[in-house]
């Protein structure tokens, strides 16, 4: 018989932030206030952790019970506690029914990270370390350290400046960069409009920082869980069936992005 995972949420009222409420049209800063911030408590097998959900980067909480908060942050908590009951599952399958949490804070925010984001990082560090080596001159132009250009802005730029930039990349990374555009194009119906810029929908530049932004209302795109658990990786299998693409390509796509999603587990 499977072991209880009880998930419980929380306002810690021991620790109170200063949070800047702005104006979603011009982040125009309106009032500053004190908000709670909302913890997890898991209990698995007589063992138990606290941590601080990822809700708090979205929604500034000024109330002192849960009950008083409004349907966002109750759909946010309930898609939240999925995750966490995702990742258990993971972890369980992993390591047996002995499970002990121990480091699942860091796991959790690891593993609800989305795909486009950890790709994105990935190219991101990538190209880096490529131009580097070969480009030095640019090298200092370029900050890479600001995921918000981009990866694909990165590499467009690169290519303005040296229009043979792409032809010198090893094999490697240039399929690297060519399947996660393709995967973008393929899942960008998990993105959620009301939290992308129209320019980024339009141009498909997507590779950011792809986390949790003031505003938006619901996740709805594919997350590290998703993948590693495997069902995420069908629904590609599936949509890619339904493109008609070969076998032989679906299993290269698969292949080449599980091998940047694991390194994360390292």
């Amino acid at each position: 018989m499977a072991k209880k995972i009880t998930v419980k949420y929380y306002l810690n009222k021991n620790r109170r932030e200063t949070f800047e409420f702005t104006e979603q049209s011009n982040n125009k800063i309106i009032r500053e206030g004190l908000v709670y911030s909302t913890y997890v408590q898991v209990i698995y097998n007589q063992n138990n952790t606290k941590f601080k959900s990822m809700i708090n980067d979205q929604i500034p909480i000024e109330h002192e019970t849960i009950d008083q908060l409004n349907t966002t942050y109750i759909h946010l908590k309930r898609t939240d506690e999925n995750y966490i009951r995702k990742i258990m599952n993971y972890e369980i399958s992993k390591y047996g029914e002995d499970y002990d949490l121990k480091g699942f804070n860091d796991k959790y925010r690891l593993y609800i990270t989305s795909i486009h984001d950890l790709l994105g990082r990935f190219l991101i560090k990538e190209l880096r370390r490529y131009v580097m080596v070969h480009c030095p001159l640019i090298f200092s132009a370029l900050n890479f350290k600001i995921y918000d250009r981009g990866a694909f802005v990165i590499f467009t730029i690169l290519n303005k400046m040296y229009p043979t930039f792409d032809q010198h990349m090893n094999e490697e990374l240039k399929l690297q960069i060519a399947i996660s555009k393709e995967y973008y194009e393929l899942t960008k119906t998990f993105l959620n409009k009301t939290w992308l810029s129209e320019k980024q929908l339009e141009t498909g530049d997507l590779f950011k920082t792809i986390g949790y932004y003031e505003g938006f209302k619901d996740w709805n795109f594919p997350v590290l869980v998703d993948w590693v658990n495997g069902t995420h990786m069908q629904e590609v299998r599936q949509m890619m069936k339904e493109k008609a693409e070969s076998d032989e390509h679906t299993n290269e796509m698969i292949a080449v992005i599980d091998k940047i999603l694991i390194s994360y587990e390292k």
